[in-house]
């Protein structure tokens, strides 16, 4: 279970949900990129799955503490 506060949202809400995250290439199959320039590897599905999560707790706090 992902909890994030609402001083969080508030800073992601700030900063429009947008992360930068850094990568090392030619890496794989951890992380690279792709031959269209995409990232690509394990990575990829990690930080989806960790987004999809930070994203839920945000709207479950957002709706908790209004």
């Amino acid at each position: 279970s992902l909890t994030v506060s609402a001083e969080e949202v508030a800073w992601l809400e700030e900063h429009d949900y947008i992360i930068t995250i850094g990568y090392m290439d030619n890496f794989l199959p951890y992380c690279g990129t792709d031959e269209n320039g995409n990232a690509a590897g394990i990575m990829v599905d990690v930080i989806n799955e960790a987004f999809s999560n930070i994203n839920s707790a945000a709207e479950n706090a957002k709706t908790t503490d209004q």
